[in-house]
């Protein structure tokens, strides 16, 4: 019950850096914090902080840049990074907590970030094993220019039982991306990873992979020919939920066994799911965000008998006062090469019969989809309030429909 909060303090303040910190991260045992500061390669919090003082100070208003990037996407990287920082933490017996070590910066001397810029996120990016003594990250090769022509991402473990927190390459073999480490919550030797097979090549299908650190094995899990988007572990670390793109929808599967018999089920198959969390008992029982192009996101709780129910209507007041059209339609045609394309038709909000203005929106990527989903961006219901009927093309090059569709804009 949420509604009960008897047992939690008022939040206190733990840390007083002279710089920002974010990306908070903490391992099961709450023995370990993990949190990012951007800092200069081979200086410190404070150490940056005065650095930034001095130039600030100096009023110079002149950088000079000697490697690639100069820019990346909406900022000019001038020489700050985003490391992890890992630390110890106790709590004492009036359940406040304290650091109870020196902050350790996983990349010191590195010229690097992890979470990656510019879309990373130490959520998926970042992850502490069962027993909270080994840290897994992902980083790029970005020291060089080079960075500008690569898509290479690899994932990195450290050790924290030991002194040396040494960190330890396990996809180095691999020249395309590796990303979103997750170990399992039973096993601190076994860990799954997203991992594209291309490099150079960001529409690349991702598949899963599994990394054995006792006998330092990689195995693949095969997926078909989508790609997944997200993997969630059940509790007893035998089996994943799998979040993905399946014909212009963001679905969830359950994948058992996976170091036995695997078998695949699908769960949730229509409209938009993220965010699955599991039940700490029942394996089968998640909680898991949904949405879909008629309504926003809202939490949902699945069963293990396979029924699924809204917990929350959070926005039900506002959408009460603004025009929806409550149909969204998934049509299709033949296109090139006699291959199937989809596409949505959503009507104007006032449900008119007769002739309307057309919006047609065309996606970007190019390997991208017009999903069933609740865009905050590109929301089919702004056009249809205003009178506008909307069609939306999952043009060839589109993902979701099969990697052979996705590739075949190249």
């Amino acid at each position: 019950n949420v509604s009960q909060t008897a047992d939690f303090i008022d939040p206190i303040q733990i840390t007083n850096y002279p710089l920002n910190i974010d990306n908070l991260l903490v391992n099961r045992q709450a023995s370990r914090l993990a949190f990012s500061c951007q800092v200069y390669p081979n200086l410190t919090i404070e150490e940056t902080a005065d650095r930034q003082m001095a130039e600030k100070a100096s009023d110079r208003s002149i950088y000079q840049f000697d490697k690639l990037f100069i820019r990346h996407w909406d900022e000019y990287m001038t020489g700050r990074r985003h490391h992890p920082f890992l630390v110890q933490i106790a709590r004492r017996s009036n359940g406040i907590f304290n650091f109870s070590s020196e902050p350790f910066d996983v990349l010191f001397s590195v010229d690097s970030d992890s979470p990656t810029r510019p879309f990373g996120d130490a959520k998926v990016q970042w992850s502490f094993s069962a027993t909270g003594n080994s840290f897994a990250y992902t980083r790029q090769y970005d020291e060089t220019s080079a960075v500008t022509w690569t898509t290479n991402l690899d994932i990195w473990t450290v050790n924290l039982s030991v002194p040396e927190h040494l960190s330890v390459c396990i996809t180095c073999d691999n020249l395309a991306t590796d990303t979103d480490p997750s170990y399992s919550p039973t096993d601190d030797s076994i860990l799954v990873y997203r991992s594209h097979s291309i490099p150079g090549y960001e529409s690349d299908q991702f598949k899963v992979k599994i990394y054995n650190r006792s006998s330092t094995t990689i195995v693949v899990l095969d997926n078909g020919d989508r790609s997944i988007q997200a993997m969630t572990w059940s509790r007893d670390g035998q089996s994943l939920y799998l979040e993905i793109g399946e014909e212009a929808n963001n679905v969830i599967y359950y994948l058992s066994n996976i170091f036995t018999d695997r078998s695949i089920n699908l769960l949730i198959r229509n409209g938009t799911s993220h965010n699955v969390n599991v039940h700490p008992i029942d394996n089968l029982t998640f909680v898991f965000t949904h949405d879909s192009i008629l309504e926003p996101a809202n939490i949902y709780l699945y069963l293990s008998n396979g029924s699924s129910r809204s917990l929350t209507d959070h926005n039900k007041v506002l959408l009460a006062k603004v025009k929806m059209s409550n149909v969204a339609e998934k049509f299709s045609f033949s296109g090139y090469q006699n291959e199937t394309v989809w596409g949505w038709h959503v009507p104007p909000a006032n449900g008119t019969n007769s002739s309307a203005p057309l919006a047609f929106l065309i996606h970007g990527g190019p390997q991208s989809s017009w999903y069933d989903a609740w865009s905050y961006r590109w929301n089919f219901q702004s056009f249809s309030s205003q009178g506008y009927a909307v069609i939306a093309i999952n043009f060839h090059g589109s993902d979701s429909y099969g990697q052979n569709f996705t590739d075949s804009i190249i």
